[in-house]
């Protein structure tokens, strides 16, 4: 495994619908889930043959292959994501797969695009719009950016993010806060994911994982984007969660 479950990664070949892939990237994916014995990876396919995913849509040039080694059950990023779509809200798939290694059993996976462009389309979303991924909250930051990666539309800068998160910034008056809202995001879309995120119990995001999407070729509004829903259906980071029951002084080979 060695490189492959690094930030470096190794090179690769993929076999999988009657298709053979060379030229394969392969590294580690996640912050927290790094450290877990079993790993979740990112897959970077050449440009001149795109990875063509099992559970349908057109070819991607990259894709991830989750370990969910912190669920038992498999069940809870799934099932977020399924309410999500269910609900009207923008969200990414998450299908099983089985994986082998050098001919070997490797481990039950859930198959997920990386935030982009891919994403977007398969959400029904226009490419041409701005997505940001979140590592902080939605705060303009000293450099502009608020603790938020822009992964599309990076021709230009990130002056609409900075833009929004003035606009909704908590040094405005409340009144002004909620016409901002009013005028800048896909409301019905917002209400959406909130209500689902806070049904499935959601713990990850506002701070972590409020990923955010930007019409700019449309509506020109904002709208929140599901992603990366692990810490769900009552299990927790926190003190006293249940993710720090499994993982804090008991035995991690149970849950392999």
């Amino acid at each position: 495994l060695g490189s492959m479950d690094s930030d470096v990664g190794a090179p690769a070949c993929v076999f999988h619908g009657g298709e053979f892939y060379d030229d394969v990237r392969i590294q580690v994916r996640g912050n927290t889930t790094a450290g877990f014995e079993k790993k979740s990876h990112r897959v970077e396919f050449p440009a001149d043959h795109p990875f063509l995913p099992p559970h349908g849509g057109g070819r991607v040039r990259a894709t991830s292959f989750m370990a969910e080694w912190g669920d038992p059950t498999y069940l809870r990023q799934h099932l977020s994501f399924w309410l999500m779509t269910r609900a009207g809200a923008a969200a990414s798939f998450h299908e099983p797969v089985r994986l082998q290694l050098n001919g070997a059993f490797y481990q039950l996976a859930m198959h997920s695009l990386p935030l982009g462009e891919d994403v977007l389309e398969r959400a029904g979303l226009d490419p041409r719009g701005a997505l940001y991924k979140a590592v902080g909250y939605v705060v303009p930051g000293g450099d502009g950016s608020g603790g938020f990666e822009k992964k599309t539309r990076r021709r230009e800068g990130n002056e609409d993010y900075v833009a929004l998160a003035t606009a909704l910034g908590e040094s405005r008056r409340p009144e002004e806060r909620a016409r901002a809202l009013m005028d800048l995001c896909d409301v019905p879309a917002v209400v959406n994911y909130v209500a689902v995120a806070r049904l499935c119990q959601e713990d990850d995001d506002i701070w972590a994982n409020l990923s955010l999407y930007h019409d700019n070729e449309g509506s020109g509004r904002w709208r929140p984007v599901a992603f990366d829903m692990n810490v769900s259906w009552g299990f927790s980071y926190g003190a006293g969660g249940i993710l720090a029951d499994l993982f804090v002084g008991r035995p991690q080979a149970a849950f392999l």
